[in-house]
């Protein structure tokens, strides 16, 4: 039984993630959205909720973005639970197979798409276009590209976060 004052701290946590995800959804139904914010919003919903549940769990929270990490402190039980509840809401177009490498990416793309400009820095629009673009005409293949997002699985452990915190808070 999850006692107060930290069943407020979660509630809040996960009205924040909510928040969030809602805003992500309007960002990415804009047409004309350029930018990377929607999935940002994703991303820190996404450790709001990860951290949320590991205080459900009473696992050490810590205070950083290594999404690796924080995932590594929850059970294996519940680690796996989690992973199989977002693989079947998401179906065979999401792949989990390297969990490790997706909380990875997660983590590093939460880092540094805040600054993306950053990984370009010293290079002109113009070469980063061409890189680009040589990206696409090789065959723009997942593994060679600068970022690597994996929205559909982040869709599904999203899914599976919020599911284990309504589990957890008996809603």
């Amino acid at each position: 039984m999850i006692v107060e004052p930290l069943l407020s701290s979660i509630e809040r946590m996960r009205r924040t993630a909510d928040g969030y995800l809602d805003d992500a959804d309007i960002l990415q139904s804009q047409i004309d959205s350029v930018s990377d914010a929607g999935y940002l919003l994703r991303l820190t919903a996404f450790e709001i909720l990860l951290k949320a549940v590991l205080r459900c769990h009473e696992a050490v929270v810590k205070p950083h973005h290594n999404y690796r990490a924080h995932f590594e402190n929850l059970s294996p039980e519940v680690q796996e639970h989690l992973w199989k509840v977002a693989a079947s809401r998401m179906g065979p177009g999401a792949e989990y197979s390297d969990t490790g490498r997706l909380l990875t990416e997660w983590s590093t793309n939460f880092s540094h798409l805040r600054y993306s400009y950053e990984a370009y820095e010293g290079q002109s629009s113009e070469e980063v276009r061409a890189m680009g673009e040589a990206w696409l005409a090789s065959g723009g293949k997942l593994e060679e590209a600068s970022f690597r997002y994996y929205p559909e699985e982040l869709t599904g452990v999203l899914y599976a976060l919020q599911a284990e915190l309504e589990s957890l808070l008996g809603q």
